[in-house]
């Protein structure tokens, strides 16, 4: 039966604001599921695409757009019409061949195109009849989700003809790793057929005949794990894939195959945090989560107001000079019973329970004002240097809103150092205009942990950069690693030939400050140069440099300052 229309209001960031009728195309999610989630996660990949290609030219022009995509899985024409300043109305209407005897049965193909695994739709009917059987029988039932972050990661690092080609190699392993287990169903109508499929760009998911216990799911998983320790070779260039799991098993996750999928990736999403080849089941990852928001979530609210978060602050050296030319911010939460927690402990709670922007704001406005008390009392012009959590940077106002709040403190916004990561880079439509906005307004970008992700070295000179830096892990392999030596210098002249400077990060010993100095690179930090020190701290360490530099630029001197 094919689809109805699909009726979607989605913001200009490509956010679901509301389903006004119809079902999504990719994962069959009710209506509650869909607002709220990127299009990204409720729409095919092409489509979602398009879309993305479409709302700022409709946001623009004010003029509806009509397009549509045909290929051997996806019939759909696409409408779009602006529905206020920044949000479009899509109109999603399935125009598969009601002729096709297949597309009949259907609405798509029963192989997905791309990758040669079940269709979505085939698979969520598929999943439908596994459900009702396992209401009669009582028979156990797990929906297995599985990602490959690297291929995600690779979407806009390599040609998009290399990025399919990965993709399909790597359903293929997959395919080939599991058709010999009796552990994953077969098409009700084809026994020869896996309950396999292509969920998005790097996600897959499977049906397995078996409950939650987690050893017969750390099996399943490791089959796989085994199947991708050797790289997924293409054109000769080896690309090493590492799998993340995450498990809902009927019927205590869910009753529905709806359900089943929906919580099958909350667990994925959970499991990205971990290890990779870890099965993070739903059950588990609705408690931690739990544990998570009754634990911290209620804290969180009052920890700004109650004077509970601090900032710690890393001096930055210009090497050549020998002299502090910034501040980093690092937040820390002193929790009146579980002591100074770091970022990672409570932020991802912040992303989730909403107190990030809130929080946000707190480290912007603290940054900019302990920077202001710093220069006043040394005569100096230091910059400051911070990292925002990408959900701060995807809030529509934001470049109006960080103008409000420089505004509101006195701070030189030329002074301000904003850093981004590479995966913010991956959506140039997004990334693009926000920083030349930022870059506008007088603001410093730069790249932090540079080499860590797979940045597309062509879409990078088309932003408005300042600086690399370059990940920790490669400046820990200088003197003991030629592949990561290699790599700092290749990001050093990169940033020299893009016009930008290069800042190495977490430097522990001389050796690797004689390393960087010979190799070029602009600036400094880590414990060598200086510990993450509270404002009174670092006011003391400055004072204590002015009179008694014990840190050279030289060839030969490779002392370094200390308090």
């Amino acid at each position: 039966m094919a689809l109805p229309d699909t009726v979607l209001v989605v913001h200009r960031n490509a956010t679901v604001l509301d389903t006004l009728g119809g079902r999504t195309f990719s994962l069959d999610l009710p209506p509650d599921d869909v607002v709220g989630a990127n299009i990204d996660n409720v729409l095919p990949a092409p489509l979602a695409g398009m879309m993305r290609r479409l709302i700022p030219r409709v946001l623009k022009t004010r003029e509806p757009v009509t397009e549509r995509i045909h290929d051997d899985a996806l019939h759909v024409e696409l409408r779009l019409s602006a529905h206020g300043r920044d949000r479009v109305l899509a109109v999603l209407r399935d125009i598969a061949d009601r002729r096709d005897p297949q597309a009949s049965v259907t609405g798509w193909h029963r192989e997905d195109a791309l990758t040669g695994l079940l269709a979505r739709t085939v698979f969520i009917q598929g999943l439908d009849v596994a459900v009702n059987k396992a209401k009669l029988t009582e028979h156990p039932l797990t929906m297995l989700a599985l990602s490959f972050g690297e291929l995600e990661s690779l979407a806009h690092a390599i040609e998009r003809r290399d990025w399919l080609a990965l993709q399909r190699a790597a359903a293929e392993r997959l395919a080939t790793c599991l058709t010999a287990s009796e552990d994953v169903l077969k098409l009700a109508d084809d026994p020869d057929q896996l309950m396999l499929t292509n969920l998005s760009d790097g996600k897959f998911a499977a049906i397995l005949a078996m409950g939650a216990r987690h050893g017969d799911l750390i099996r399943v998983a490791e089959t796989i794990t085994d199947a991708f320790k050797a790289p997924v070779l293409m054109e000769e260039q080896g690309y090493q894939l590492s799998c993340h799991f995450g498990a809902a098993s009927f019927p205590q996750d869910g009753m529905t195959a709806q359900h089943l999928l929906r919580n099958a990736l909350v667990a994925l999403d959970e499991s990205t945090q971990n290890d990779a080849g870890v099965v993070e089941r739903y059950a588990d990852t609705v408690r931690l989560r739990a544990s998570r928001t009754v634990d911290l979530g209620d804290e969180l609210k009052w920890a700004v107001e109650n004077d509970q978060l601090t900032l710690q602050y890393q001096p930055v050296f210009n090497l050549a000079e020998a002299t502090p030319v910034s501040l980093e911010a690092y937040v820390r939460w002193r929790h009146p019973l579980r002591g100074v927690l770091t970022p990672n402990q409570f932020l991802p709670v912040a992303e989730t329970t909403g107190s990030i922007q809130q929080i946000s704001d707190w480290v912007l406005r603290t940054a900019c004002r302990d920077a202001l008390l710093v220069n006043r009392a040394h005569d100096n012009s230091l910059a400051i240097s911070i990292n925002l959590s990408r959900h701060y940077f995807s809030r529509p106002d934001l470049v109006a809103h960080i103008g409000r709040l420089l505004d509101e403190s006195g701070f030189d916004p030329r002074r301000l150092q904003l850093d981004v990561t590479e995966r913010m880079l991956m959506r140039p439509d997004h990334a693009g205009p926000l920083l030349t906005e930022l870059k506008r307004m007088g603001v410093g970008l730069q790249i932090d942990d540079f080499g860590s992700g797979y940045s597309s070295l062509k879409q990078l000179k088309k932003f408005p950069l300042d600086a690399l830096k370059i990940d920790g892990d490669f400046i820990a392999g200088v003197g003991t690693s030629g592949d990561a030596e290699a790599v700092c210098r290749s990001v050093i002249d990169l940033a020299h030939a893009y016009g930008m400077r290069c800042i190495a990060e977490a430097v522990e010993t001389t050796d690797q400050v004689r390393f960087l100095r010979a190799a070029g690179c602009d600036e400094v930090q880590g414990n060598l140069f200086g510990a993450a020190l509270s404002l009174d701290e670092m006011l003391l360490f400055l004072e204590q440099f002015a009179h008694s530099r014990s840190f050279s630029a030289s060839t030969d001197d490779t002392a370094v300052a200390s308090v």
